[in-house]
């Protein structure tokens, strides 16, 4: 976290050794898309936490014994997703009738990964920072403080407004209909499955659960 008294720690203390952390934006994001790709193994993704963050060779990370690796390693994975947790914790303000009217960002309305090109376009407008030429030079807190802070004029914000943006019933049909359209444009990946679902008719739904059973192998013909 940023601390404007004391700066930001970048160092992780296990069993007595100081492990000093590459928190670059850069770096932490590749780690992020890392997580994210399913064909790559869970072993290859904890070796790549311990070689890209905390900087050790193989040779290191065979001299720590098994419980001393999986502690580094949760010890990393805590210190990048809870920077990135406590700066987009969702905030809402109420209204006297108990509904929303301001709410902020959460985890699950943006991805970092699939979101980019909207992030750099958004950190340029705000802050003129490219964030290609920031690499290495961007620490990941920072960052974080610097996306959660973006203007409701930016791509990012805008896109992250349709996303929370829910259907009213003083909306008319075609309100309605242009809002569907452009939550569906601008969906993430992880959510691009359930819409598609929520627009399928009774017939739709039941072809669509029959046929994942069949690829888990569920569905006795």
């Amino acid at each position: 976290m940023i601390s404007l008294a004391f700066g930001i720690n970048n160092d992780i203390e296990l069993n007595g050794v100081i492990y000093p952390l590459d928190l670059d934006f850069s770096t932490v994001l590749r780690i992020f898309e890392m997580f994210q790709d399913d064909d790559l193994e869970e072993g290859y993704k904890f070796a790549g936490v311990l070689m890209g963050i905390a900087g050790l060779s193989e040779d290191e990370i065979l001299d720590l014994n098994d419980q001393d690796k999986i502690d580094l390693y949760l010890k990393i994975t805590e210190r990048i997703t809870n920077s990135f947790a406590n700066e987009v914790e969702a905030e809402k303000e109420f209204d006297l009738k108990g509904n929303v009217i301001h709410e902020e960002i959460k985890k699950e309305d943006y991805n970092l990964t699939e979101d980019a090109p909207y992030i750099f376009a958004s950190f340029y407008k705000d802050y003129k920072i490219d964030l290609i030429e920031s690499r290495g030079n961007l620490h990941w807190d920072k960052f974080n403080a610097l996306l959660v802070s973006l203007s409701d004029e930016t791509k990012f914000k805008k896109v992250i407004e349709i996303r929370q943006m829910k259907e009213t019933d003083d909306m008319t049909s075609e309100q309605k209909i242009a809002l569907k359209k452009a939550k569906k444009a601008y969906a993430l990946k992880s959510s691009q499955q359930a819409i598609e679902f929520e627009e399928m008719d009774i017939k739709q739904k039941r072809e669509w659960f029959a046929k994942q059973q069949r690829k888990s192998g569920e569905l006795i013909e």
